[in-house]
Parts: C-alpha cells; sequence; structure tokens
C-alpha cells in the first residue's frame, strides 16, 4: 500500500505544480497588462498637466490686460 500511495502523491503533485505554473503564467501576463495600462495613463496624464500648463499661462496672460476695477479699455 505504501508503493499505491507513493504513486498517488507523485501524481497530486504534478497535478499542482502544473496548476501552480499556469497560475504563475497568468499571473505575470496580467500583471503586465496592468503596467502597461498604467504607463498609458501616465503619458496621458503628462500631457494633460502640460496642455493644462499652456492654457494657464495664456489666461494669465489676458488677466493681466483687463483693469483691477473690471472696466475694459478701448485699443
Amino acid at each position: 500500500m505504501s508503493k499505491r500511495n507513493s504513486t498517488f502523491t507523485k501524481w497530486a503533485l504534478g497535478v499542482l505544480a502544473a496548476i501552480l505554473i499556469a497560475l504563475g503564467g497568468w499571473v505575470g501576463k496580467s500583471i503586465i497588462g496592468h503596467d502597461r495600462a498604467i504607463a498609458a495613463q501616465e503619458v496621458r496624464m503628462e500631457t494633460l498637466q502640460a496642455w493644462l500648463g499652456r492654457a494657464e499661462r495664456k489666461l494669465d496672460r489676458v488677466l493681466r490686460h483687463i483693469p483691477r476695477d473690471g472696466a475694459r479699455t478701448s485699443e
């Protein structure tokens, strides 16, 4: 009976190892996919921040030309 238990144990460990290897591959792919998505969002965020910075500078220039009392000057 010891030989039979030993054979079953080896088979069970083999199946378990195969499952763990498959899950490891899936987890690795998932992490890489998430990493790519995060990198893409970071690029979008940097682009948006640059665009907002330019818009803020333009708005500052426009606001500097408006008198403080709110009356517009004719130019």
